[in-house]
């Protein structure tokens, strides 16, 4: 079901007027009157809603029913985090909403290598982000998104909430665990302040301790550490394995390849050669034939000049179908 968010004084009469992105993305969805919307008015209710008109710039809706939003924790966190570069802002706002923050702060430290110029046109965007995010998880407000040039600021800030944690990650090892388990007053509000790529600087975690007396929670982000110097390790590893055994297989095919032109040549060879014997036995038996047939014609005369005497005759009836044996 489409979600939208609209201030709650845009409800007159039980009725929601809605104009701007919101009714040309209505618009969009081609939805039409009868179709029923989720309105939330970004103070934590839903407002169920049957549209009932849509025009090209504005549409209105019945409202149906009014219940709180199960999507928003009991817990409002702020997140504060050091400004990092690039796109990893807009991922962290996408996923701080997604995940329930109330609040984003980026803010500028000595470790920083994102410079803060042009925040208003960037706090502009990941506001949008924010908006959306909240749509898609279903939240019940939108997380405001502001900048806060002052370190000193955001740990006064943090300070005021009831349970305000400082990742360091060299810090006394208290985990967020034991941190919830020793605060004794019920945690309606929490902080998270976590730094940029670098970290913090060791003056920035003495200032945490002197003027805030903020928890230091190092364990969740050790672990993390170890977990992606695992997952590096892994891959080398799986790489490296991988590489072992593309070897291997090049090794193999070219031994492979070699035999084949190894059989190839044999298979000449062998035909060459039972050609030339063929040739070798067809010259033997015809030189065996014409032998025979000379002979027989050398006897033929003899038994023509020894007619008539009786040794001939003798003779003649002797090697009468006489086939002496002849060698090549």
């Amino acid at each position: 079901m489409a979600r939208f968010f609209i201030a709650g004084t845009n409800f007159p009469n039980g009725r929601a007027i809605i104009r701007g992105r919101d009714a040309d993305h209505i618009r969009v969805l081609r939805l039409r009157a009868g179709d029923d919307i989720v309105i939330c008015d970004g103070a934590g209710r839903d407002y169920k809603c049957r549209l009932v008109q849509t025009l090209e710039h504005e549409a209105e809706a019945e409202v149906i029913e009014v219940v709180p939003c199960k999507a928003e924790p009991t817990v409002r966190t702020t997140v504060f985090a050091g400004l990092p570069k690039g796109e990893r802002s807009d991922f962290l706002v996408q996923k701080c909403t997604e995940a329930g923050a109330a609040g984003i702060v980026f803010f500028s430290c000595t470790r920083c290598v994102a410079k803060p110029v042009n925040m208003e046109k960037k706090l502009e965007r990941w506001q949008r982000i924010a908006e959306e995010a909240a749509k898609q998880s279903g939240r019940g407000i939108i997380p405001q998104v502001r900048y806060e040039a002052d370190f000193v600021a955001v740990l006064n800030g943090a300070l005021h909430t009831d349970l305000p944690l400082f990742m360091y990650e060299t810090g006394e090892r208290e985990t967020i665990r034991d941190a919830i388990e020793h605060t004794a007053q019920p945690i309606a509000s929490a902080a998270i302040i976590t730094g940029p790529e670098g970290g913090f600087a060791e003056f920035e975690a003495d200032m945490a301790r002197k003027l805030t007396n903020l928890r230091e929670v190092a364990s969740m982000r050790e672990r993390k550490l170890q977990d992606i110097a695992a997952l590096s390790k892994q891959v080398a590893e799986e790489k490296e394995l991988l590489d072992r055994r593309k070897r291997s297989l090049d090794s193999v095919t070219l031994k492979l390849k070699a035999q084949k032109q190894k059989l190839e040549r044999d298979a000449r060879n062998a035909r060459t050669s039972i050609r030339q014997l063929s040739q070798k036995e067809k010259t033997a038996l015809q030189r065996k034939i014409s032998q025979e047939q000379q002979l027989d014609v050398a006897i033929g005369e003899l038994r023509k000049l020894t007619k008539g005497n009786t040794e001939g005759a003798s003779f003649s009836a002797k090697t009468s179908g006489l086939r002496l044996p002849v060698t090549a």
